[in-house]
């Protein structure tokens, strides 16, 4: 939605008020008439389909306010911006895979993809599902390089079976990380070492049957966890330790069928436990 200043002289306003609208079209035919009059007054972010062949932007539709947009040197329209370099005052961008015909439209995420986006606060990647297809395919190693503003990463709903080691590190104001809805099938090893900021992190709705051991070391500030709904069959003994700024832990819809003993010691600041729709027969003495 976006709402404009239309600054009609006293005459035109007059004759305005004599006059009745009775359809959209009358109001299109009037805005196209006053085009040149009308200058945007409050912001709402549109979205924008970016076609620019060899640009990270092509296919995708784009979150980006008129006001950036009249701020960029020659740029006036989505279809203008050709590479994400040029939009380095933003603080939020929003990327989807789109489609066309139906077929599967493959968009990897490469490094320097967002090179030079040093003011990037909010980032979404993912990809738009129609039926069964997913277009999100892959992220190359060093492709989130260099956004060391970055509080909050949404990565969802792709065919990502695998996350490259290393691909957060230098996100240390990263506050809020979102890997939902995925294929992930495993973690590396220290993939969020590092993140001492993070207070937010869902795993929710991946392939994980497993996770390493100490994956979450050092992830002092998280207050939420969520891995509800990603296969679980079982958990290391000190997974969560460490953990002790930890106030919510959802292990909800998975598939474990005992847990090691001690495994929530540590947790003195648990608020909220979910251990719904599992396997479990029996519980550790003293857990």
């Amino acid at each position: 939605m976006k709402i404009f200043n239309i600054p009609f002289g006293d005459t035109i306003m007059t004759q305005l008020y004599k006059t009745r609208i009775s359809s959209l079209l009358a109001i299109g035919l009037l805005a196209a008439i006053l085009a040149s009059q009308i200058s945007t007054a409050q912001i709402f972010p549109p979205r924008g389909i970016v076609n620019s062949p060899g640009s990270v932007l092509h296919g995708r539709s784009s979150d980006v306010t008129d006001e950036i947009l009249r701020q960029l040197p020659g740029i006036t329209q989505y279809n203008q911006v050709t590479n994400l370099a040029q939009l380095s005052s933003i603080t939020y961008l929003d990327l989807e895979g789109r489609y066309r015909s139906g077929s599967v439209i493959a968009l990897p995420l490469r490094a320097g993809d967002f090179e030079g986006l040093t003011n990037l606060q909010m980032l979404s990647v993912g990809s738009l599902r129609v039926g069964s297809y997913f277009v999100l395919t892959s992220l190359e190693s060093g492709v989130f390089d260099g956004l060391t503003n970055l509080q909050t990463l949404n990565i969802y709903r792709s065919r990502l079976t695998s996350l490259p080691s290393g691909i957060f590190d230098g996100l240390t104001n990263l506050q809020t990380l979102y890997l939902e809805n995925n294929q992930l099938a495993s973690l590396p090893s220290g993939i969020f070492a590092g993140l001492t900021s993070l207070q937010t992190l869902y795993l929710v709705n991946n392939h994980l049957a497993s996770l390493p051991s100490g994956i979450f070391d050092g992830l002092t500030s998280l207050q939420t966890l969520n891995i509800h709904r990603s296969r679980l069959t079982s958990l290391p003994s000190g997974i969560f330790d460490g953990l002790t700024s930890l106030q919510t832990l959802d292990l909800e819809n998975n598939q474990l069928a005992s847990l090691p003993s001690g495994v929530f010691d540590g947790l003195t600041n648990l608020q909220t436990l979910n251990l719904e729709n599992n396997q479990l027969a029996s519980l550790p003495s003293g857990i």
